[in-house]
């Protein structure tokens, strides 16, 4: 319904409001809805730079599909960020076991 500039100026807004500690977005690649992969990668380097700047720390989830590089997300903001997780589910011999990389 917003344009990326309405919704990172509503960041800004609530962040001003509410002054948090902490910031949660998810997930990021929902924002490829909203416009471009650039456009959405441009948004997300001002976003993290803003936070950055009022020592906010900022959690940011993003989807990968089976098959997709892990080292990176669909709006290419992974070297923006001071540390990276990984959650995958692997199954192996009948059984279900999560991995957690950091």
């Amino acid at each position: 319904m917003f344009g990326l500039e309405m919704h990172l100026a509503s960041f800004h807004k609530l962040i001003k409001e509410f002054e948090p500690q902490i910031v949660v977005a998810d997930p990021v690649g929902s924002l490829l809805h909203v416009g471009t992969r650039t456009d959405a990668t441009a948004m997300l380097t001002r976003l993290i730079d803003s936070l950055k700047l009022h020592n906010i720390t900022a959690f940011l989830t993003n989807l990968n599909a089976d098959g997709e590089p892990l080292e990176r997300t669909d709006v290419d903001i992974s070297s923006l960020v001071d540390t990276w997780i990984v959650l995958r589910d692997m199954e192996a011999g009948g059984e279900r076991n999560r991995i957690l990389h950091v």
